[in-house]
């Protein structure tokens, strides 16, 4: 259920700038059914996903869908060139190798679930958040876990690099350790 994220308000201004970029003024519409793809991309992982609907046919005519192509553009460009929040890699201290790590965000409370992680070859990740301070958590099992306090504006790109150290192993999903 995305009716009661705690980004909605920012995830309905950046729709309505996306869509006031492709022509049609800003306009948005409700999800028709709760979960659409892009609702659980952002939600299970952290990913700045918009669906961009286009034309009122189904199988629009060549010329009426390239037109449309060309009125939507800027508002996609608008959304592949946004800075992305918080970016980095998170590895093994010792050997550099990359970790799938859990990446929380301490001070926002996620009622459905809403997770992000490190991960892949690299250990890469990127977080999306509207304007605000974040304690920010990475922890893997096995692993100390690393805070992180961070700022972010409605322009920055901050790129942390974590390097997490044996020791201690990380509390369950969800427990917050108080120091």
């Amino acid at each position: 259920r995305c009716s009661s994220h705690p980004f909605l308000s920012w995830m309905q201004q950046q729709a309505a700038a996306i869509s006031g970029a492709s022509g049609y003024g800003g306009a948005t519409r409700l999800p028709s059914a709760e979960g659409e793809h892009q609702q659980w991309q952002f939600a299970q992982m952290g990913a700045y996903a918009f669906l961009v609907e286009t034309h009122t046919v189904f199988q629009p005519e060549y010329e009426s869908a390239v037109a449309e192509a060309a009125l939507v553009w800027p508002g996609i460009l608008s959304a592949i060139e946004r800075p992305t929040s918080i970016s980095g890699h998170v590895t093994d201290a010792a050997t550099g190798l990359p970790l799938s790590a859990g990446i929380e965000i301490l001070n926002v409370t996620f009622a459905n679930g809403e997770a992000n992680s490190s991960g892949g070859p690299h250990g890469a990740y990127h977080v999306f958040l509207p304007p605000g301070t974040y304690d920010i958590r990475f922890l893997a099992a096995g692993y100390t876990p690393f805070d992180s306090r961070l700022t972010v504006t409605p322009s920055s790109s901050a790129t942390v690099d974590v390097q997490l150290s044996r020791g201690a192993p990380a509390p369950p999903a969800g427990v917050r350790i108080v120091r």
